[in-house]
């Protein structure tokens, strides 16, 4: 790919952890592509408040969006139409946004300029232009699946920007097998359009600081950890009833830790767990940086992940890198990215969970045959230059097309 000319769309990237790990790896790797190809300009938009010094290099510019404004006005109209959902019908308030989302495509297309490939690493290509090669990533089609889990207005946009995107991308990057047969039979995709790449981390290098534990009262091997943001879909709600279950049935010295960004759900849960009294059992932190995630995961005697819904899963192979064995639900993506490297439950039922939570805090035995299985697991995804590389050829046979 020398001397091209490569868009990459950052605008859905925001600060802090709203994003969840999907930011943490799009950062990495386009890190790591764009030092690999020191003869291809890269130009990154982003908005104006996102910090961007993870990546410093010649061959690299990040400029504001074009239509950032008009992107801005976009989501104010969308939170106004989302307080009118109870006041419209279906088919008014989808033509209403329908109407607001060819305006901006409209607006931003006016914009003029001149690239050889757009890559769009968070799915929407609402820069798209026609005649210029165009890769973006699907993670998952969780709407699908759990559309109670979204408000009409959030199911019908997540509809409309899959859509878009396999309508416009040359090519479809997915995360696991399991959503490229997803997308394949929703979209009607022929095979060849859509590659499977897994998610790829370097092994995380832990320091040791007594302090991030001590300052929540935590001691070493003594807690479950769950870093999940609080979304529906992380069914913290039935994890909680399971593991007041444990504590009540074999009364286990354990205690659950959780993070996320802060947000409304959090909130609920926190009343949640202060009703339930289960608040000093269970510790419900922020969002926590990468070197403190590390420590908190390393230092666990699990990690525990019941998520309902999963297009990968990146916390388990991270805890799996780090000799940590895995608690996870065995439903999506989840046994196809675990393998036999963990202790599988039904995420439907508390029950289940309790079980899977006494079995770690009981059995020596398993929880050594995890970590050795979890070690070799977790080689699948920690070869950077091997996915990095994979980024590239799609990028390079996408150009050549």
């Amino acid at each position: 790919m020398e001397h091209k000319n490569i868009l990459v769309d950052l605008l859905p990237v925001l600060p802090g952890g709203t994003n969840g790990g999907a930011k943490v790896w799009v950062l990495e790797l386009l890190q790591n592509m764009c030092a690999a190809t020191p003869n291809t300009h890269w130009t990154i938009l982003v908005q104006p408040n996102l910090n961007t010094d993870f990546i410093s290099l010649p061959n690299v510019r990040f400029v504001a969006a074009p239509g950032y404004q008009v992107s801005i006005l976009f989501r104010l109209s969308m939170l106004m139409l989302n307080k009118l959902e109870n006041y419209l019908t279906l088919a008014q308030y989808k033509k209403l946004y329908l109407w607001l989302d060819g305006f901006r495509m409209r607006a931003v297309k006016k914009k003029q300029y001149k690239f050889d490939l757009l890559f769009f690493p968070f799915i929407y290509p609402f820069l798209y232009k026609k005649n210029i090669p165009t890769v973006t990533i699907i993670y998952d089609l969780q709407f699908l699946t759990y559309p109670e889990f979204f408000s009409y207005p959030d199911f019908l946009h997540r509809q409309q920007v899959i859509h878009r995107a396999c309508a416009f991308a040359t090519k479809i990057i997915t995360i696991s097998d399991y959503s490229k047969n997803r997308v394949i039979a929703m979209q009607k995709l022929p095979a060849d359009k859509i590659k499977t790449i897994y998610i790829g981390r370097s092994k995380q290098v832990v320091t040791t600081d007594d302090t991030i534990l001590a300052q929540w009262d935590l001691k070493p091997q003594q807690y479950l950890i769950y870093p999940a943001n609080f979304w529906k879909h992380k069914n913290h709600e039935r994890l909680f009833i399971a593991f007041n279950a444990a504590l009540r049935e074999q009364k286990p010295q354990l205690k659950l830790v959780l993070t996320g960004a802060p947000c409304a759900r959090q909130e609920f849960l926190k009343i949640y767990l202060q009703k339930s009294q289960l608040d000093k059992d269970i510790i419900m932190l922020d969002y926590v940086a990468n070197d403190e995630l590390s420590i908190l995961l390393n230092n666990s005697l699990a990690l525990i992940f019941p998520s309902l819904y999963e297009g990968f899963g990146m916390p388990i192979v991270e805890a799996m890198a780090l000799g940590v064995p895995v608690l996870c639900s065995n439903v999506t993506a989840l046994p196809e990215i675990a393998g036999d490297a963990c202790l599988q439950f039904a995420p439907q039922s508390p029950a289940s969970i309790k079980n899977a939570i006494l079995e770690i805090y009981q059995n020596d035995k398993l929880r050594a045959e995890l970590i050795q299985k979890g070690h070799q697991q977790a080689t699948k995804f920690l070869n950077k230059q091997k996915i990095t590389q994979e980024y590239l050829d799609i990028l390079a046979s996408t150009l050549r097309n």
